[in-house]
């Protein structure tokens, strides 16, 4: 049923356990996962399958909650000036002091008066912001999200069920 219905596996064992209950087509899926990869960073992705016939703000809107659930929190726009100012200090000047690369980042590498720093310390602090959220992001775990939706769901179910008893015909609301 699971392959035919294109449903998952924990859907077709509730419609037959339960008879009435009935899964929506997957019109939208939203896969998210952490890899590891040796000696590299955590890659975290998320992966959206999607009917062509929603609406983008639907589609938008359940990428930015896959996103917050994998990183927990909303996450922080990374400027292309903070972009460049990462590969500026990852690739020169790697034993030169903070104050000189703020020079030379100043100097020859800031594009406008506004990425300009007068602050070593600021200069060091943007580099490490943009460090942590591109290099070293820090991913919730995928499986511990889906483990915990897969038993929110469930207890829903249960909850519909025992509530609406044994001859109750799911509406649209409760199937999402």
């Amino acid at each position: 049923m699971a392959e035919t219905y294109l449903w998952e596996a924990e859907d077709a064992s509730w419609f037959v356990l339960s008879v009435r209950y009935l899964p929506l087509l997957p019109t939208f899926g939203v896969e998210t996962n952490v890899a590891r990869y040796e000696h590299g960073p955590k890659l975290g992705t998320i992966t959206l399958t999607v009917e062509a016939w929603l609406p983008v703000e639907i589609v938008a809107q359940r990428y930015q909650d896959a996103q917050r659930r994998l990183l927990g929190k909303t996450p922080r726009h990374v400027t292309p000036g903070r972009l460049r100012l990462l590969r500026f200090v990852e690739t020169r000047g790697k034993d030169w002091s903070w104050r000189k690369r703020m020079a030379v980042w100043n100097q020859s590498e800031a594009s406008s008066k506004k990425e300009r720093y007068e602050d070593v310390r600021n200069f060091r602090k943007a580099y490490m912001q943009v460090r942590a959220l591109v290099l070293e992001p820090k991913y919730i775990s995928a499986e511990r999200n889906e483990r915990a939706s897969r038993i929110a769901r469930r207890r829903r179910i249960q909850n519909e069920l025992t509530i609406r008893g044994p001859h109750y015909e799911p509406d649209i609301d409760f199937v999402r």
